[in-house]
C-alpha cells in the first residue's frame, strides 16, 4: 500500500511512507 504516484514517481520501493509519515 503506497501512498499512490509520490512514491513511483520519486522512488520505487525507497520510501513507502513519503507522504503517511
Amino acid at each position: 500500500m503506497y501512498v499512490c504516484a509520490d512514491v513511483r514517481m520519486s522512488s520505487p520501493k525507497a520510501l513507502p511512507q513519503t507522504n503517511l509519515s
